[in-house]
Parts: C-alpha cells; structure tokens; sequence
C-alpha cells in the first residue's frame, strides 16, 4: 500500500469510531 491508500484508511477508521462512539470528527481532531 502506498501512503494514500494509509491516510484512506485511518480516516474511514475514524469515521467508523466516531460514528459507533457517537463522537463526532471535530471532537477527535480529524476536522
């Protein structure tokens, strides 16, 4: 895997923990 392809998954990862945590991005910092 080449780099985007990491930084694609670490955001579609935090999308998920936000969601099911019910926090949202711009708590975590992703925003």
């Amino acid at each position: 895997m080449d780099a985007g392809e990491l930084i694609g998954i670490e955001v579609l990862d935090s999308l998920i923990v936000s969601q099911k945590d019910g926090v949202s991005l711009r708590e975590i910092g992703v925003i």
